[in-house]
């Protein structure tokens, strides 16, 4: 077998999340066989091509060339969802689809890491999987391998689980076929590496420990195997022969090393930043600087046809992980360096890329939240021609753009290829411009995702991109609006709530209407807390905690801010939350939207020492149609009281009851297809004998005309930072997949020993949340926003930020923004977000992470069908050290206590009036309880366990 026939090796990063989002990074380097090449009788084109194609959601991880021209691909779907599962998929050489294929390991997440030909009827195919085993350590990583048909149906499931020792997990690096025709398999342990022999069959021959963490291997004809990786903080080189003894072992420089053998006998190394060539014996022959950009993550290499070595990195581009190509002659000099265009920002390639049985180049990878593919000509000129346009606000409804039509705010527009392929990007006062590679397109305007029901779009137009297109000029794009008239909203933000001095609420205020608002007031109500200082706004009038404002005339678009100051007062303990509301007018703007009566309702609670009470107040502009349910629970009782309300516009209904329990949820239902949700549930409670406090379920109201800002009284916090509302229950911070909206801050400080001038911050935003759906809020200092794919900007130009040192009050600043989570997000979905700070020119302070996990409804006490006149009571719940669980009837029965997973973690038999549950060893979270009792229905319920 001649190095030509060795066909093409590949290493990459793949990051899995588990349960709790443990991120694991798996290095995976691999040797692909090109042996049938040469005896395959199917034929294809050797004509250069340059495309791209997205598939289903989820990641490739790693891919190669088939002998009919066509690709394999492996990797996840659903790739940033808890439910990930392996998935495998065959495209014809143009890049359709074939046939797909996954495989569920076991009920937990997974994902191929990687993929090559045993025979041209079989697919091998290795992975990793979450695998559960001892309480006490209750996952890690596991190791399985599959032997495919060549449609894709599984032949044989091999799994490689030795019982680890505590943190250690198995990550599968690298699969070769050797040339006697068995398969290696290279599973990293730690600090070391375990290789696993395999027949043809995958029936296990043998297995060896090798020294280092082996990322990739070359199978050579004559048996022996090189490995590369990292041993010891140095990049790593060995021979072994065909037993896999080690014939010789060498390391270089700080790094992990990925390779590719080359024309003339030789291997070249990369690692970010250096390539290093090397003689058969791994010995130097040169050194040479990469490309500086590659400092984060591993720089892959493969020789192409002409000799010359392509280099493959990733980087962080303002905080935006973005690929990279180098391309070196065989003497390891630079011939070019190109990074993906602004379109392809975030776009992930972590396989090594292919040099194609056409000569060109392959990558394979990950583009907004979808498994991608590339061919490219060996220039890399797959995007070199724009499409540019403009949008239009079409007042008449002729889709013609006239003169005074002009453009609004927050919309976005996407080219789509015959292919289903999607180019997207925001329109920036009023332009857009994006790169695509040659091809035909139907280009869109997409409705406000913020609010799409008041839009309908004129038809798209189309463009036709040519390798000798420069720029394509599409004529404008317009948009109806379905409600003709002024729609104000109210945002409010601050920094934080401070006992005993004043507090600056910043407010901003704009017209997402199609028609100029007019008269427009803003109503505060005032927490009990705060005492009303002064406000920016023109004051027309107050009625204890009610204030109402004048703002004036709003036109289309308009964005105003002003402020408002209150004293805390002295009295409230650290935690307790001030809740101030407030309400912008006119708010009768509305979408017309079938099925919906046009109410709408909100919760509001009031307590003393006696009572408690919930009212339900109908804000809408239309009478209920339909009566709705709401009901009453208790942490410690249960359901406390249900019922149903039919309230008339303007109408209110109040439940009151003995403030006799330690918390209380209240729920209502909300009118069908309403468009705006301003909380449907609030929760009551009390702490270690602390007066009762008040939270709302729904912390963003959903509604443009209502804001409700909920700030918790605090002395000191993290200057750089970022929180997210609703902040969600427990330590896995849940929320309800219908949240209407989430609500970040970034906080920052200049802790420096200098004034700051700029402050920059950047967010990649997750998968999960709708980028097209951010609305800029209010800030400390002003700012301007743009929009970068999932990339989201806020600039602070000349702020002149002292330092904390100089002026500590004056050197902070924050900024809020909302964002939509994606529709259906399953329970379980975690959401992480976390940004970048950047003081003038210094290295970024990067914050925490803002957690929430997509949960059914918490607060739920136990359920039992109506047939059942057994009472339980289950005290205290959330429980910390026990839960007691009384019955007001002795009982007989089994206990079962299951995790979020639906694992059974504790049994127990049921005899008698209660029964005590220890919950000391229990990992907080929630949990799910089933009791099966003799002559009784079996009951079910939640109980909370916190620290």
């Amino acid at each position: 077998m001649s190095f030509a026939e060795v066909s093409q090796r590949r290493t990459f990063v793949l990051t899995i999340q588990s349960f709790n989002q443990l991120k694991v990074t798996i290095m995976r380097t691999r040797s692909l066989l090109f042996l049938f090449f040469l005896t395959c009788a199917t034929t294809f084109s050797l004509r250069a091509q340059n495309w791209e194609r997205l598939y289903a959601p989820g990641q490739a991880n790693d891919f190669i060339q088939t002998p009919d021209g066509g690709f394999l691909l492996a990797g996840s779907y659903d790739g940033l969802n808890i439910g990930q599962k392996s998935r495998i998929t065959k495209t014809d050489a143009e890049g359709d689809v074939e046939w797909t294929r996954q495989y569920p390991v076991e009920d937990t997440i997974e994902s191929y890491t990687g993929v090559t030909l045993l025979d041209p009827q079989n697919i091998v195919a290795i992975g990793n999987f979450l695998d559960y085993y001892t309480p006490s350590n209750p996952e890690h990583f596991a190791v399985f391998v599959h032997k495919l048909d060549a449609q894709g149906n599984l032949v044989k499931q091999v799994v490689i689980n030795p019982t680890p020792t505590l943190n250690t997990g198995y990550y599968a690096s690298d699969i070769v076929r050797t040339a006697a025709g068995t398969l290696w398999i290279a599973v990293k342990v730690g600090a070391i590496t375990r290789l696993y022999a395999y027949d043809s069959d995958l029936e296990p021959l043998w297995s060896v420990n090798m020294p280092g963490q082996v990322n990739q291997m070359i199978a050579l004809p004559d048996g022996t195997v090189l490995m590369c990786g990292q041993k010891n903080g140095s990049m790593y080189l060995c021979k072994t022969d065909a037993a896999a003894a080690v014939l010789w072992e060498k390391t270089y420089e700080t790094g992990v090393a990925c390779m590719t053998l080359t024309q003339d006998g030789n291997i070249v190394l990369a690692t970010p930043g250096r390539i290093i060539k090397v003689d058969p014996a791994g010995d130097i022959l040169w050194s040479k600087n990469s490309i500086s950009q590659f400092a984060q993550y591993a720089a892959w290499i493969t020789e192409d046809q002409d000799g010359n070595l392509l280099v493959m990195g990733s980087y962080n581009a303002n905080f935006t992980l973005v690929f990279s190509l180098g391309k070196f002659d065989v003497d390891g000099n630079l011939l070019w360096q190109k990074t993906p265009h602004q379109s392809l920002q975030g776009a992930q390639s972590n396989a090594k890329p292919l040099i194609t049985a056409a000569g060109g180049y392959a990558l394979a990878g990950d583009r907004s939240g979808k498994s991608m593919l590339m061919v490219t000509d060996t220039a890399f000129d797959l995007y070199r021609s724009w499409i540019a346009g403009s949008m239009y606000h079409d007042l008449n409804d002729d889709c013609s753009k006239d003169a005074d039509e002009k453009a609004l705010q927050y919309f976005t527009v996407s080219a789509t290829d015959v292919h289903g392929t999607v180019w997207s990007e925001p329109i920036q006062q009023g332009q857009y411009a994006m790169q695509v590679p040659p091809g035909s397109y139907e280009i869109a305007l997409n409705r406000r995702s913020y609010d799409p029901e008041n839009w309908e779009s004129c038809p798209s137009q189309t463009a036709v991109i040519t390798p000798a297109t420069d720029t394509a000029h599409i004529a404008p794009l317009g948009t109806k609006s379905l409600s003709d008239c002024p729609r104000p909203m109210i945002q409010s933000g601050i920094a934080k709530m401070r006992q005993c001095v004043d507090n600056t609420y910043n407010l901003t205020f704009s017209n997402f209407g199609t028609q100029k608002a007019t008269d427009v007031k803003i109503e505060v109500d005032l927490s009990e807390l705060l005492t009303y200082v002064g406000s920016s706004l023109p004051l027309l009038a107050k009625n204890g905690q009610k204030l109402t404002f004048a703002v004036g005339d709003l036109d289309i678009d308009e964005v105003r801010t002003a402020t408002l100051t209150a004293f805390c007062t002295c009295d409230p303990s650290l935690g307790t939350s001030a809740c101030t509301t407030l309400r912008i007018t006119p708010d009768t703007c509305y979408p017309v939207l079938a099925d919906w009566d046009h109410s709408i309702i909100r919760i509001q609670a009031a307590y003393d020492a006696n009572d408690v009470s919930f009212t339900l107040q109908n804000v809408g502009v239309g009478a209920m149609q339909t009566a709705k349910n709401y009901q009453l629970r208790s942490y410690c009782i249960s359901v406390l009281e249900t019922g149903t309300f039919q309230l008339d516009a303007g109408a209110s209904q109040t439940i009151t009851r003995s403030n006799n329990a330690l918390a209380y949820l209240f729920e209502a239902e909300n009118a069908g297809n309403q468009p705006y949700i301003p909380g449907n549930a609030v929760a009551l409670w009390r702490c270690q004998g602390l007066p009762l406090q008040e939270a709302w379920w729904h912390t963003q109201t959903g509604s443009p005309f209502y804001n409700l800002n909920c700030e918790e009284v605090r002395n000191s916090f993290d200057p750089n930072d970022i929180t997210v509302r609703p902040r969600g229950e427990g330590d896995s911070h849940f929320i309800l997949a219908n949240e209407p909206a989430l609500q970040y801050k970034i906080r920052f400080q200049n802790t420096g020993n200098d004034t700051a001038y700029v402050v920059s911050l950047r967010d990649t935003l997750p998968a999960e949340l709708e980028v097209t759906s951010v609305i800029p809020g209010p800030s400390s200092h002003a700012y301007t926003f743009d929009i970068q794919h999932n990339v989201i900007k806020f600039l602070f130009k000349d702020i002149n930020l002292p330092d904390s040192s100089s002026n500590v009050d004056a050197s902070q600043g924050y900024v809020i923004f909302t964002v939509k989570m994606k529709p259906s997000l399953p329970n379980g979905t975690r959401i992480e977000n976390r940004a970048a700070i950047y003081f003038d020119f210094n290295t970024p302070v990067i914050t925490n992470t803002a957690v929430n996990t997509i949960h059914e409804p918490l607060m739920v006490a136990v359920e039992w069908p109506a047939a059942n006149d057994l009472k339980i009571k289950v005290m205290p719940n959330p429980a910390v050290d026990f839960a007691v669980f009384q019955f007001d009837s002795p009982v007989e029965g089994q206990f079962y206590l299951l995790d979020a997973a639906g694992r059974s973690v504790r049994q127990a038999s049921l005899s008698g009036a209660d029964f005590r549950l220890d919950c000391q060893t229990l990992t907080p979270g929630v949990y799910f309880f089933q009791m099966m009792l003799q002559g009784q229905p079996p009951a079910q319920g939640k109980l909370i366990v916190t620290r």
